[in-house]
């Protein structure tokens, strides 16, 4: 008797398996209709992989639902070839969904967003267990707030080596409205140059995320906005007096911008070795020596509408990136009004105009990489129509030695 019931019991399971098995079956499609029918029909288990080539964007799916052990998968084919998701409102649009996977595609040309994951409006019942792994997003918008990302109510999700090129002027690389327990990692994030736009923003009650080891070259005019203003009826699940808690920005790397990491509405954040620099590793070509510490972190970081013992800033490095800071800073504000005001943008237009002109010049720098051309010779107009103190700054950083310099200092008439 017991022989016969191990027996069955080792049947039931090789039948569990091979039913597993089954289920955790791979899709190869190569057009629109397919991929259609594919997700359309998507177990727990079923990898769809997408043949390499040019698809047209605005695929909408809701109710794609895999498990933990086998998560759905969406992925391209070829991961050297990966294929390409062109125009649509956004490429893809996944509502109420859990235990989803996308990796290896490019979604570029959207009009809305690059690509949108919500809970449907059920705020009730978040999508879950996203994760989202080598994408390119590029080309969105291109005007008005328009996400590369747009995550709304999605809890326990993970973006890992993705590359956001490009995003609405008014939007963010990823935009996050009452997100959960998820982290950030990898990722490459270049804005359009914009005041007006965002790297990654956490709002609408997001709490418990980690932005870790991100290249913002630049990330809008905020890399990273802890905190927002939302509407009150968008909150998820519900408004519990913060716009963000608990979120963790470490090990980042901030090129350009107007503040490299913001904090709006925050109850609880932690930012720590987080360097602000140029892109080669400290050096920008004519550069004799690293470029300057900033003497705090309050010269690189913004902190409207927040308690200063709510945010915590550790190990913090400013760079040349910004204007010399004035000497005489302008006091905070009481803490009755809610605002610290830390940033040294209050000096007005002319100071206002020269950190623009030194940002950019490093922004350019970043995007012709091997050219000659520095960061130090860019600044060369500067150099010639500064104040003397910002031409003394800029001599330190900058030796003059290469042949681009030469030219610029000619060309400034200090030489």
């Amino acid at each position: 008797m017991e022989r016969l019931v191990c027996q069955l019991f080792g049947a039931m399971l090789v039948l569990g398996l091979l039913g597993c098995r089954a289920m955790a079956e791979d899709v190869t499609v190569s057009d629109l209709q397919a991929l259609r029918d594919a997700m359309a029909a998507a177990q727990p288990g079923t990898r769809i992989l997408i043949a390499p080539g040019d698809y047209p964007g605005g695929l909408y799916l809701s109710d794609l639902h895999g498990t933990e052990e086998q998560p759905v998968v969406i992925a391209g084919a070829d991961p050297d070839h990966p294929p390409r998701f062109v125009g649509g409102g956004q490429a893809f649009h996944f509502a109420e969904v859990s235990h989803l996977e996308l990796r290896d595609l490019v979604l570029t040309g959207g009009t809305g967003n690059g690509l949108n994951i919500d809970d449907g409006g059920t705020f009730d019942t978040p999508a879950h267990h996203i994760v989202l792994e080598r994408l390119t997003v590029t080309d969105v918008g291109p005007e008005g707030n328009r996400d590369g990302i747009k995550l709304s109510g999605v809890d326990d999700f993970a973006v890992r080596n993705c590359r956001i090129e490009r995003w609405g002027d008014g939007g963010s690389g990823i935009d996050m409205v009452g997100c959960h327990r998820g982290v950030i990692e990898g990722c490459v994030f270049r804005a359009r140059v914009s005041d007006r736009s965002e790297g990654v923003q956490a709002k609408g009650g997001c709490r418990d995320i980690t932005v870790r080891r991100c290249l913002f070259a630049p990330g809008g005019g905020r890399g990273v906005n802890i905190g927002g203003s939302t509407g009150l009826q968008f909150f998820r699940p519900k408004v519990e007096g913060f716009e963000a808690k608990d979120i963790t920005v470490e090990g980042n790397v901030f090129v350009g911008g107007f503040a490299p990491v913001a904090f709006v509405g925050v109850d609880g954040a932690t930012v720590r070795f987080t360097p602000s620099t140029c892109p080669a590793g400290g050096r920008c070509g004519s550069c004799r020596r690293p470029l300057s510490r900033a003497s705090s972190p309050r010269d690189t970081v913004s902190l409207p509408t927040t308690s200063s013992s709510s945010a915590r800033i550790s190990g913090m490095r400013g760079a040349a990136t910004s204007a010399p800071t004035p000497r005489r800073r302008p006091s905070p504000s009481p803490a009755t009004s809610g605002t610290a005001q830390t940033s040294p943008t209050a000096a007005g237009p002319r100071y206002q105009r020269r950190r623009r002109t030194v940002s950019t010049a490093w922004t350019r720098c970043l995007s012709m990489p091997g050219r000659a051309t520095s960061p130090c010779s860019l600044a060369a107009p500067l150099r010639a129509r500064g104040t003397p103190r910002c031409r003394r700054r800029l001599n330190r950083h900058c030796a003059g030695s290469g042949t681009t310099d030469s030219r610029s200092r000619r060309r400034s008439g200090t030489e």
